[in-house]
Order: C-alpha cells, then structure tokens, then sequence
C-alpha cells in the first residue's frame, strides 16, 4: 500500500451532508498536495461523487479517498477510508483487489487502532482530539489522551476533531503525521 511516509498528505478536507459540505466545496481550499475524503450515508453516492471529482482533484494535485463501510466492485479513487464500525466487513484480500494507493481507518480509541493494525491500513483518523461541531456531545481525547494513543499506535496518525492550524501544530509536536478536518477547510482558517 501507500508506504512512502514522505508522499503521504498533510491535510485532509471531509466532507460531511449533515454541515452541506460537498466534494466540490472542499476541493476549492484543500491544498496541492493535500487529500479529499468523502462520507456519504449511502455507499454508492460517495462513489459517484468521488467520480465526479476526480479529474478536477488531479488537475490541482489533491488525492480522492472514499469512505466505504463495505467493498465496492471497483474504486473510482486514489485511496480508501474506513470507519472504525465498519472494519469488521474488510479483509486484506479486499484491499489487494482494489489496490489502494492509501488505506486508512477512524479510530476513537484503543479498540479502534487495534483492529485497523490488524487489516494493515496505512494511517488512522483519530478523533475526536477537540470538541467539534460534528461531536458537540461526547468525551474528547485532549492533547494528552492523544498523544498517548499517538505513541501507542503502530501505524501513523492524523488528528480530527476541532482542528485549526495552531491545533495542528501542537498536535504534530506530540507525533501526528497530520490533520484533518471539515471545518477547517469548509470555513475560514481560525487561529487560537
């Protein structure tokens, strides 16, 4: 899979249907060099927009990935996201037909890394670090939770969850290999 750590982006835009945050919004500010996810409720959808997408996110130098609970037929991006409920419909033989350039997994906590090692995805999305729009109820990790879970995963980690640029300095002084975000990208850039 996708293992030059070198080559591996440093930011990646979400889409999210409940925020109306779509492919099209988040390809005009994700860098060059940066990569596109799409979440869609249904499976087929996210596969179509990743279609849709695709020669413009090439034009500007983004990767697509796609988030899908179960495998596709074919892939119609760059690389493959898969939420953390859903790593139990994924087997290694899954991956290796599609050929991904890049696999990776949300996690929210121990049980989640373990379980995505165990597929071999490349890189975890872990969250969430912060309070966030998306999970304004909830326990977040904070930097210190984090960062633990940073030093005990196997494979490298971005980190989700009410991230800003600051935020994501501290986070990668800590050990993420990058951030992630909706917010940060759909919105202006916010500083601490």
């Amino acid at each position: 899979m996708f293992k030059r750590v070198d080559m591996w982006p440093s930011m990646i835009a979400l889409t999210d249907e409940d925020r109306g945050v779509t492919a099209l919004h988040q390809i005009v500010t994700v860098p060059a060099g940066g990569m596109l996810l799409i979440r869609r409720r249904d499976q087929a959808s996210a596969l179509d927009e990743a279609a849709g997408i695709a020669t413009k996110a090439a034009q500007k130098g983004v990767l697509v990935s796609v988030s899908l609970s179960t495998p596709p037929e074919s892939l119609p991006a760059d690389a493959v996201h898969i939420p953390e409920r859903a790593l139990k419909n994924w087997r290694r033989v899954d991956l290796a037909r599609l050929n991904p350039s890049f696999v990776s997994a949300s996690a929210h906590g121990w049980s989640g890394i373990r379980k995505a090692a165990i597929l071999g995805v490349d890189a975890i999305l872990l969250s969430p670090v912060f309070a966030t729009k998306s999970h304004a109820i909830g326990k977040n990790l904070g930097l210190f939770g984090f960062a633990a879970l940073v030093r005990a995963a196997p494979m490298p980690v971005y980190a989700l969850g009410g991230m800003t640029v600051a935020r994501g300095k501290r986070t990668a002084s800590i050990g993420a290999i990058g951030i992630t975000g909706i917010g940060l990208f759909a919105e202006p850039v916010k500083a601490d």
